[in-house]
């Protein structure tokens, strides 16, 4: 392919990538179809580097902690290490712009929804990154506007990465053993915006919590924008009863999605139409159906205690049984507990509590405390048990939602294979 590109120079010369999964195969598929430009690549896992031969530059898969023995070896014998977002953003088309977004929790709905604003707009805009679809793999010499979903994992390591709008929704306590500490999760984050912040023309939109998280953040060129501060707050709040996704989380999503798109053009009639529009992701508060009068939602992207906590907020009445469990990050339980006591002396939210998995060991102990609230707190084996269990405390009108608050590896390869099996087991209730 033939064409002016943001940064990289005509011969890339001999690379090497980490991992043969998703990242690495897309990255090696690209630089296959480069032809001269590149002089050799090298696909590897940690046994079969050579640490013997030197490389201009290598490409880590997303799943590769900077500080892992793998990726230190990798460093000694690459000129840098990079990740495949910044790989592809160099790559890309000198025209393109590039909208980022990241977070713990919200990062995935936001960047759909960025994506569908600017569509309904009539943009050439495609989704990529964490949420998917790889980004070197939308690469063609066509000019385009790249929405980005970020992992902290691949804003580690990035350099010259530089979005014309970006975001950070929010940082709480995940991942943390891969980064090493919560500092170091919070700084691979800050990394969205490293030149982002000298471009008088760009935008950064930050959760109006982190700005005093901010070092400098006073001086930077750019205009800075919260969800408290956005001029589309106004918008936003005025359509939340028509929009389809729910919660106070998913408000500061919209607000996020709104002010990024309208920095690239967009008219808030276009605005207003997609947010209203708008479905809900599969695992994300997705309703998946109605049994007897009882309400059924997957949640199971909720892998830790903070997303759980925003799912709450998506049920502002009615009785709610909350589905717990699976692989425990070992996340403190106390600001879940909480909510649901709060909860319960509104009146309003959860009846029930259900524990199950891996986790319940040290969950039920917790969540046991509640029943001097006067919620139920049930325990159960497996999911499909859990289920069980919360079918049977289910009365009309009841909502029961799967937001476990951990991994799912105990029982599933991933929250999308656990997801997907809870909306089958709430099919076959229904049949």
């Amino acid at each position: 392919m033939d064409f002016k590109r943001k940064i990289s120079a005509e011969k890339l010369g001999k690379i090497l990538v980490l991992g043969a999964g998703v990242t690495g195969s897309a990255v090696a598929d690209y630089l296959q179809a480069q032809g001269q430009r590149v002089e050799s690549f090298d696909v590897v896992d940690e046994e079969s580097l050579d640490v013997t031969k030197h490389y201009d530059f290598c490409i880590a898969s997303p799943g590769i902690s900077e500080f892992s023995d793998f990726y230190a070896k990798a460093k000694s014998c690459s000129g840098e290490v990079i990740s495949e977002v910044e790989f592809a953003f160099r790559e890309s088309e000198a025209n393109s712009t590039w909208v980022a977004i990241t977070g713990t929790n919200g990062k995935t709905t936001t960047t759909a929804l960025t994506d569908y604003i600017l569509k309904i707009a009539g943009k050439n805009s495609v989704a990529v990154g964490n949420i998917g679809q790889t980004c070197i793999s939308q690469i063609d010499g066509n000019d385009k506007i790249y929405v980005v979903e970020c992992s902290s994992y691949q804003l580690a390591s990035t350099s010259k990465f530089n979005p014309a709008a970006c975001a950070i929704l929010n940082i709480t306590p995940d991942h943390i053993k891969w980064h090493q500490g919560l500092e170091n999760y919070a700084r691979a984050k800050f990394n969205i915006f490293q030149n982002t912040k000298n471009n008088a023309d760009a935008l950064i939109f930050l959760e109006d919590s982190l700005v005093s998280q901010v070092e400098g953040i006073e001086g930077f060129a750019c205009e800075v924008v919260t969800d408290k501060t956005s001029d589309k707050l106004p918008l936003v709040l005025g359509l939340t009863e028509q929009m389809k996704i729910k919660g106070e989380h998913n408000v500061q999503n919209a607000v996020c999605a709104a002010t990024l798109a309208a920095k690239l053009g967009v008219d808030d009639e276009a605005i207003a139409k997609a947010l209203t529009e708008f479905n809900p992701l599969e695992h994300r508060i997705e309703p998946c159906g109605d049994v007897a009068g009882v309400h059924f939602f997957n949640d199971s992207k909720a892998t830790n205690v903070d997303s759980t906590i925003k799912a709450l907020s998506a049920f502002p009445a009615g009785n709610l049984i909350l589905l717990l469990g699976g692989t425990d990050k070992g996340s403190d339980l106390t600001p879940l507990v909480d909510e649901c006591k709060k909860a319960a002396s509104e009146n309003k939210l959860v009846k029930t509590v259900v524990c199950f998995g891996a986790s319940k060991g040290r969950f039920l102990p917790e969540f046991k405390a509640l029943v001097n609230d006067g919620i139920e707190v049930l325990e159960a084996e497996h999911l499909s048990d859990a289920l069980d269990a919360a079918v049977e405390a289910a009365s009309e009108n009841d909502s029961v939602l799967l937001s476990p608050a951990c991994a799912s590896f105990d029982e599933f390869s991933g929250f999308e294979e656990r997801g997907r099996f809870f909306k089958e087991l709430v099919r076959k209730l229904d049949a």
